[in-house]
């Protein structure tokens, strides 16, 4: 109920000190960390779009759109590995991967990549989830404390497997 939630609020902000918060138990290093982003277009993932302006589109549209295409000149195919690697050095480096490496429209639809005329195209995409996944489980099988040190949330993608050391995977 609103009338609930402001009387609450209005509580809580009555008592609160300097410095304190009113917080749900679940609350993490990674949501202080990424706090400040809230309401930033460009970090904040889950904002609604302002009033007044078109509503964001789907990793489906934007495919359907041509913003992904699959018969790629050389340079093209050289500049979408390029920034997919920046992508994932920047993964590396602490921030999170739905806003680094999945921002890559090509990791979305794997089946629509078997028509890629160019096998290199697939070949590096597959080697970077399966870096990310390998780098995933090294991290999380070492003494490394989620959300101060590394993100381990893959927040629903599909990394495939780990080249080694996965658990789930059949074969290692």
């Amino acid at each position: 109920d609103k009338k609930v939630g402001d009387e609450l609020l209005r509580t809580a902000s009555s008592e609160l000190k300097s410095g304190e918060m009113v917080h749900s138990d679940s609350f993490s290093l990674y949501d202080a960390m990424t706090a400040i982003q809230i309401m930033d277009p460009k970090m904040d993932v889950g904002m609604a779009p302002p009033p007044g302006e078109p509503p964001h589109k789907t990793t489906a549209t934007l495919i359907a759109e041509g913003r992904a295409p699959l018969d790629l000149s050389d340079e093209h195919a050289v500049y979408v590995l390029d920034s997919l690697l920046a992508c994932e050095a920047t993964w590396h480096g602490g921030q999170a991967l739905a806003t680094t490496v999945y921002t890559c429209l090509y990791l979305h639809d794997w089946e629509r990549l078997e028509a890629a005329p160019s096998p290199v195209l697939r070949a590096y995409l597959d080697a970077v989830r399966c870096s990310c996944a390998t780098v995933r489980c090294a991290v999380s099988m070492g003494d490394i404390y989620e959300e101060e040190d590394f993100l381990l949330a893959t927040n629903g993608f599909d990394l495939g497997f780990a080249a080694i050391g996965d658990p789930e995977r059949l074969d290692t």
